[in-house]
């Protein structure tokens, strides 16, 4: 329901292990797009925290939303 307005960004890996060029990739990525649209890091969130994925019970990411929103804000 929310790909009308919205961006999806997709790590590949496996069980939530990335590389760290896989990471700073996905961040640098990010924040060029919110750079572009004008938005901040409070606009990104995780697939599983979508509405429309709640209702088909979506696990991913396998990782902590939180801390990539540190990695955006540049906190970590």
């Amino acid at each position: 329901g929310a790909n009308f307005d919205s961006l999806g960004v997709c790590l590949i890996g496996k069980h939530g292990l990335y590389t760290v060029p896989q990471i700073r990739a996905a961040v640098h990525l990010v924040r060029t797009l919110l750079a572009q649209y004008r938005l901040t890091w409070t606009a990104v969130y995780a697939h599983n925290q979508a509405e429309s994925a709640k209702a088909i019970e979506k696990s991913c990411p396998d990782f902590e939303i939180e801390t990539f929103r540190s990695l955006l804000r540049g906190d970590l």
